[in-house]
C-alpha cells in the first residue's frame, strides 16, 4: 500500500516538475547545445553559463510557487527541462547566414529582412539598427567618398576594404589575417590607417 502511495506522490511531483518546465519553455527561448546554454534575447541567442541558467530557472520558480518553492523543486526542473527535446539539440546547426541586429534579422545571402525570429536561430548579433532601405552605399555618401578617396576611385580596392570590415566586424572568435599584395607604391601602407582611422576603438589589436 506504501509503495502505491510513493509511485501515486512521485507520479503526481513530475506533473507538477512537467507543469513549471511547460511554463519556462512559454516564457523563454533557451536552448541547449553540446557547446552550452543559449538564451534569445531580442533576436540572436547569446550564450550563457550553467549557473546563470539555473539561476532562470530558480527565479521563474520561485515566481510560481512563491513560498512552495524547495531546493528539490528547483533541481527536479532543471534537471527535466535541461534534457526536454524542445530544448535539447543534439547535432545542432546554428543559420550561420542570418545576423541579427537591434531591430530584425538580416539574410547576408538573399539580403532579406525580417523581425519575425521564429525557426531562425543565430547567434551573430551587431549592436546597431539595421536600415533596410539603404541597399547600396550610395546611400551612404560620405563613407563612400572616404573609401574612393583612400582608393583613388578604384571600385575593386573599395570592395576589399568592406570585405576587410565585414571580416573584422563580424562576431566570430577566430584570428584573421590579411594578406596585401601588390606592386610598389599601390597604396598597400595606406590601408592600416584607413581601416584603424575608419573603425576607430572597435579593432585597437589592428595591426601591420
Amino acid at each position: 500500500m506504501k509503495s502505491g502511495k510513493r509511485k501515486k506522490k512521485k507520479k503526481v511531483r513530475e506533473v507538477a516538475y512537467r507543469d513549471l518546465v511547460d511554463s519556462l519553455i512559454d516564457g523563454y527561448s533557451v536552448i541547449r547545445t553540446v557547446s552550452g546554454y543559449f538564451l534569445l534575447k531580442g533576436f540572436a541567442f547569446h550564450g550563457i553559463s550553467v549557473e546563470t541558467f539555473e539561476v532562470l530557472v530558480q527565479n521563474h520558480v520561485k515566481i510560481i510557487l512563491g513560498s512552495e518553492m524547495t531546493p528539490n523543486v528547483v533541481k527536479g526542473t532543471i534537471f527535466l527541462l535541461s534534457n526536454d527535446v524542445r530544448i535539447f539539440r543534439d547535432n545542432f546547426q546554428w543559420n550561420n547566414h542570418w545576423v541579427a541586429f537591434n531591430n530584425g534579422l538580416l539574410n547576408v545571402r538573399t539580403r532579406e529582412f525580417t523581425t519575425n525570429p521564429s525557426g531562425i536561430y543565430c547567434k551573430h548579433f551587431v549592436n546597431c539598427t539595421y536600415i533596410s532601405s539603404v541597399s547600396s552605399l550610395e546611400a551612404a555618401p560620405n563613407f563612400l567618398k572616404v573609401i574612393e578617396t583612400a582608393g583613388n576611385k578604384d571600385y575593386v580596392l573599395a570592395m576589399r576594404v568592406l570585405q576587410v570590415f565585414t571580416a573584422l566586424l563580424t562576431p566570430v572568435k577566430l584570428k584573421r589575417i590579411f594578406y596585401i599584395y601588390g606592386v610598389a607604391n599601390s597604396g598597400k601602407s595606406m590601408l592600416l590607417p584607413i581601416l584603424r582611422n575608419l573603425l576607430g576603438k572597435l579593432v585597437p589589436q589592428l595591426t601591420l
